[in-house]
């Protein structure tokens, strides 16, 4: 499966205001909050929504969906037992993330 988000980053900007350090909480595990860049998380949200969506359910946290990015840099997804193949773009003021489930 594959799924795919995307992110207005200023919309997203203003939802970090609003909720704050709690808001990030809740968004984001620890690892992920190492670059606390706009743009970035942004993008990890648009990540996290296309994992969803590839994996056809929804999380009870969207701290179980973790995104890591290898020694390359390139992006992977974990939700439960299931990995996914991640691509984050980021143009004008929008993120956007395609997740492609991987089966062994």
């Amino acid at each position: 499966m594959i799924g795919v988000d995307l992110v207005n980053i200023s919309e997203f900007e203003q939802q970090i205001h609003l909720g704050g350090k709690a808001f990030l909480k809740k968004a984001f595990a620890t690892s992920e909050l190492q670059d606390q860049r706009v743009h970035h998380l942004a993008g990890l949200w648009a990540a996290k929504e296309a994992v969803i969506k590839a994996a056809g359910a929804a999380p009870q946290k969207m701290t179980e969906i973790i995104i890591v990015f290898d020694s390359s840099g390139r992006p992977h997804g974990k939700f439960g037992p299931e990995e996914f193949e991640i691509s984050i773009a980021h143009h004008g003021g929008y993120a956007i993330s395609v997740a492609c489930i991987v089966k062994e």
